[in-house]
């Protein structure tokens, strides 16, 4: 790499003032914080000049540069794209009236009082004529294979002995509050009871702080039962099987018979959630009638009640700022519809426009680079020195044979897209019903076929990555391939640094904790030996304990923090093979690596986090993996002493 592109992407902007903005440039600069000793804080010096420079919206909980950035880009494009959409005189396709017609009746305020008014007055109806348990369960039971809410997600996975066939799985919705410690704080539960109360009492309940108490009361008793995120880890790679004779004998209360009747014989059941579903399986007739209709009508109806109850609405997006890190006020109504039906038809939207937002992408060149970091993989796990040979063997087959879905979906099975639907322009809420009947019968009719193991589980103009261990393949959509995360014209060590430690990280899934119990076929067939296990947990023991140091659950962001090491590992192997290339060069891989982590993000929010998600935050993404990498004190002389340093023998090699 010439000398002054190196430089460039050291400094990466002038090292200018200015007043903080939340304006989305067309390319952030990321100038590097003199004061601050990359061996001391390697990620102030690598974001404290950017976040200086950034205001964090109103309307936001939060920011990571690399990923929103490009996010708002492309929620730009989109709005933009739905604005032309209703302007057009020209004819639509069936996919774009769908889309009108849904972003239109999103729009409608007048519309959506109307239905939402509507819609509580006929579910109230409909709960007070309920006249004893039996009834309710027979009510419920209805509601689960219908338009509305029904008390229980249910959806089609990968079979863990034949990744080509479905499995069904079903897990309650009834836990308001993201975790179950949020349940024993006193200031959250307070202010909790008075939105319950509020709701009530918007519902023309009598003495609604005795409902509303009775929903809280629910809600703590369940999520005394409810996996916590971390435990979803190891239970989702985990054998979980029931039968259908066994579910219905052990749980004979949970009103899951008509969806069973739906559901072909031979479908494989999981049983994600056996105590809570014990726990549930007694509430249905233990508690008093009024509580299970309580509990419903809350489920059913908060996030029904919008523009046509403004108080309610208020109250609780209050309580969702205070307590769980939301947003300081709303975004404009035309980004609230354009992300409404994002949510709902991503692909759709992404078919439209992603070869609008992306003409003239380098795919050959993006594909031969994650090649390279591949290839990275395989030789690293070769050369390894603890693992035993046959185990060896099976790891490097397993990415050799990985399969790379790369930019967008190649075909009409790879995009998956949702079913056609007769959509209402003036009726919001049936809109929401009727798609949630469409994904329905799409989830049903799975059970009945071979399962598509080609389908990609998010949209190309996604801002993400994920590898599957059911299908042995890694995909990357087109979205996250912008700046700084990735720039084809940018040098090849500051792209490994970014989107290369991120084909590393989602790769390196394949042979993880969890990945590793999964073939090169996607079966859950453990192929490490009782040797190489537990040195695979003495080694990631140490990132633990690292970890929780930091500030984080160290079991529950375990697997992605081997990810980021792996990720880093790999990807700065293949960008600098047997450790050849500039000092110049070196420190712009790390700092390219640095800036995709850069954050603003509220307190509560930050809370939040660091409770439900699997992923460490950004400053711990950075300044804890680099301690683990030879390369980084190379490049910087970090030396004994510095915070950044650690001795050879104390950094975690995990291949």
């Amino acid at each position: 790499m010439p000398m002054s592109q190196a430089v460039t992407y050291l400094l990466a902007g002038a090292l200018t003032a200015a007043a903080p903005t939340s304006e989305i440039p067309a390319r952030r600069e990321f100038p590097v914080d003199p004061k601050a000793s990359p061996c001391s804080d390697f990620y102030a010096h690598a974001c404290n000049r950017a976040l200086a420079g950034f205001k964090l919206r109103d309307d936001r909980s939060a920011h990571t540069f690399a990923f929103n950035d490009s996010s708002e880009r492309l929620l730009i494009a989109k709005q933009k794209f739905f604005a032309d959409l209703v302007a057009s005189t020209k004819e639509p396709t069936p996919r774009t009236r769908e889309l009108r017609d849904v972003y239109k009746a999103c729009m409608n305020v007048d519309a959506a009082k109307r239905d939402e008014k509507g819609y509580v007055e006929k579910t109230l109806k409909e709960t007070d004529s309920i006249s004893d348990p039996r009834a309710f369960r027979a009510f419920v039971e209805g509601r689960v294979l219908s338009r509305d809410f029904g008390v229980f997600h249910f959806g089609a996975a990968a079979n863990q002995d034949d990744p080509d066939k479905y499995d069904l799985y079903v897990l309650p919705q009834l836990q308001t509050l993201p975790e179950r410690s949020y349940y024993a704080k006193e200031d959250v539960i307070k202010d909790y009871q008075e939105v319950l109360t509020h709701f009530f009492k918007t519902l023309g309940k009598e003495k609604p702080e005795l409902h509303a108490k009775a929903v809280i009361d629910f809600e703590k008793g369940f999520a005394e039962t409810y996996p916590l995120p971390a435990e979803f880890r190891e239970i989702y790679n985990s054998p979980t099987g029931i039968t259908r004779s066994e579910l219905q004998a052990t749980y004979p209360y949970l009103p899951l018979h008509k969806l069973l009747a739906k559901v072909p014989q031979g479908v494989h059941i999981r049983n994600l959630a056996p105590k809570n579903f014990a726990w549930l399986n007694d509430a249905f007739v233990k508690l008093p009638l009024e509580t299970l209709r309580d509990v419903y009508t809350w489920g059913a109806l908060a996030d029904y009640m919008d523009d046509g109850y403004p108080e309610f609405f208020d109250k609780w997006f209050a309580f969702s700022n205070k307590h769980l890190g939301g947003p300081e006020k709303r975004p404009p109504r035309e980004e609230r519809c354009t992300r409404y039906v994002m949510n709902h038809f991503a692909k759709e939207i992404d078919a439209e426009l992603v070869d609008v937002v992306f003409p003239n992408f380098p795919t050959e060149k993006f594909v031969a680079m994650t090649e390279k970091v591949r290839a990275a993989i395989v030789f690293g796990l070769e050369a390894n020195t603890w693992l035993t040979p046959d185990v060896k063997k099976r790891a490097a087959e397993k990415m050799k044979t990985a399969t790379l879905q790369l930019v967008k979906p190649a075909n009409e099975a790879e995009w998956d897209f949702h079913p056609a639907a007769d959509y209402d322009a003036e009726k919001p809420i049936e809109n929401q019903r009727l798609w949630q009947e469409k994904r329905q019968e799409k989830t049903i009719a799975r059970f009945a076929t071979a399962r598509n193991r080609k389908q990609w589980d998010m949209g190309p103009l996604t801002v993400n990555a994920y590898y599957s261990s059911s299908d042995n393949k890694f995909v990357m959509p087109i979205g996250i391939l912008q700046y700084p995360f990735y720039d084809p014209s940018g040098p090849d060590e500051a792209n490994f640094g970014a989107i290369g430690a991120v084909i590393g990280h989602e790769l390196g899934h394949g042979v993880d904790d969890k990945g590793s119990r999964y073939d090169e076929k996607g079966r859950l067939a453990p192929w490490m030996g009782e040797k190489d296990l537990a040195e695979f947990k003495k080694r990631s023991a140490r990132l633990v304990d690292q970890f929780a140091k930091a500030g984080h659950d160290g079991e529950l962001t375990l697997g992605e923090n081997i990810g980021d090491l792996v990720g880093v590992t790999f990807a700065y192997r293949a960008a600098f093979p047997k450790n050849v290339g500039t000092a110049e060069a070196k420190k712009a891989f790390f700092l390219q690596y640095a800036r995709a982590w850069c954050s603003e993000i509220r307190p509560k929010y930050k809370e939040r986090l660091l409770k439900t998600d699997s992923h460490a935050l950004g400053y711990a993404r950075v300044n804890e993996q680099m301690k683990h990498q030879f390369g980084f004190a190379e490049a910087f002389g970090c030396k004994v002493g510095d915070q950044l340093y650690l001795p050879e023998a104390e950094r975690v090699s995990i291949w």
